[in-house]
């Protein structure tokens, strides 16, 4: 693998395979297209540069995705160095991958002043596209989607987001339960319109 640091040909191919997939893992973690494409750029220079520091072990696109998320962190610290933002909690949603549209049924289901048990129940009903729900996932603030996208999507604990981001455990899941209330509101409003 080695050599494949200075074979700019095997280069151009391990970025044509795997570009449109790290693309998408920096865009989760980016508050637009332009700075996903800048954390990508700079992720494959970093892979490129590193790639004799590859073990074996593990899969190589795991390998790759973990400099993209690294770095699309250290672009939320610099960030974070700048304004200061409060980490909250936000339980599980589940994403539902099908594009089932049964939105009119569960729309006339949901009161007004719905509990959040049965919000949650009709959001899970009407079975929101991936699409729609990373729409209201990329709308929450940096903080948010951070911490969301590395719990939900990344499978991470809180133990170990609080280490990446240099916060505490508490803030992780406050951050993380903040975000899911802002997701169920965006998703509730979507089902009233």
């Amino acid at each position: 693998m080695s050599k494949l640091k200075f074979d700019k040909k095997a280069q151009k191919i391990l970025y044509e395979n795997y570009a449109s997939i790290l693309r998408a893992v920096a865009f989760r973690y980016s508050k637009n297209m332009h700075e996903a494409k800048d954390i990508l750029h700079e992720g494959f220079l970093k892979i490129f540069k590193n790639i004799k520091k590859y073990s074996g072990k593990g899969s190589f696109e795991g390998w790759m995705k973990r400099i993209i998320i690294n770095l699309a962190i250290d672009h939320y610290k610099k960030e974070r160095k700048h304004k200061h933002s409060n980490l909250d909690e936000i339980s599980e949603i589940k994403i539902q991958k099908e594009e089932v549209f049964s939105k009119e049924k569960v729309r006339k289901k949901l009161k007004k002043n719905a509990s959040e048990k049965e919000i949650k129940n009709a959001i899970q009903e009407a079975k929101f596209s991936s699409e729609e729900i990373m729409e209201v996932v990329n709308g929450l603030s940096k903080g948010h989607r951070l911490v969301f996208n590395l719990y939900v999507m990344e499978h991470y604990k809180h133990r170990e987001i609080a280490e990446m981001l240099k916060i505490s455990i508490s803030t992780s899941k406050t951050q993380f339960m903040r975000a899911r209330r802002l997701i169920m509101n965006e998703l509730k409003r979507k089902l009233n319109n």
